[in-house]
């Protein structure tokens, strides 16, 4: 049984319990298949851990992970990008309005990478749909907007890839369906929970207005490992 203080390294937690069954790795580092995502875990940011690591990743290729804290990187490592995040937790879901969505499937998978492309909501490939269920919402044939689930432990799921087009974003269309996900997630007996930037205000907004509640200032480390 995990508890909350297991958010503070969520992708480890996640890929040691539930996501064991497509997570790769030993020892104290764990990551996604590259088809699923460039996300890793370590159990702690020790030179064991990043040794692990090391086997699990190809020269040149850059993986990411989240933590309470930054992590001091050996000497085989480069800092590609840092950015803080908050992570939001939502125990009680506020007002929502259902937007017009469908399941999304692997049918489906140009149009939601066509949509991260545009939009750059964070991290997305192909292999998305191996972690969680994806709604979308199509006008036409085009997908206009779309948010997911991706790491889920004990507990505790999270809400990614929450993307709207530019052109039809003040509608509500992603905050209805980040509302859907939170239903169904609470409705299980678990608690969503998601990242925002920091910076970005009208986001962190809409969060707020469905509840979702500052649990702690997070660090996301995009590494590279040395070519030989």
């Amino acid at each position: 049984m995990v508890g909350e203080e297991a958010l503070d390294n969520p992708y480890w937690h996640a890929m040691t319990g539930p996501h064991a069954r497509v997570a790769i790795g030993t020892g104290k580092a764990r990551r996604y298949p590259a088809h699923i995502g460039p996300v890793a875990a370590l159990a702690e940011p020790s030179e064991e851990a990043f040794a692990d690591l090391e086997r699990l990743v190809e020269p040149g290729e850059t993986v990411g992970f989240v933590r309470a804290e930054p992590a001091a990187l050996p000497a085989r490592w480069s800092r590609v990008f840092g950015v803080a995040l908050e992570q939001r937790v939502c125990r009680r879901l506020g007002p929502w309005r259902a937007a017009e969505s469908t399941p999304l499937t692997e049918e489906d998978i140009p149009a939601m990478l066509a949509l991260a492309e545009a939009t750059e909501p964070g991290p997305f490939e192909r292999g998305a749909l191996a972690l969680g269920d994806f709604l979308g919402v199509w006008e036409g044939s085009r997908l206009v907007a779309m948010a997911g689930v991706r790491a889920h432990l004990e507990g505790f799921r999270e809400i990614t890839a929450v993307c709207t087009v530019p052109d039809r974003r003040g509608r509500g269309l992603a905050k209805g369906l980040v509302g859907q996900l939170c239903s169904d997630i609470l409705a299980s007996g678990e608690v969503p929970f998601l990242h925002v930037r920091t910076d970005n205000a009208a986001a962190i907004h809409a969060y707020r207005q469905l509840g979702f509640e500052l649990r702690a200032v997070m660090q996301v480390q995009a590494i590279q490992l040395a070519t030989r």
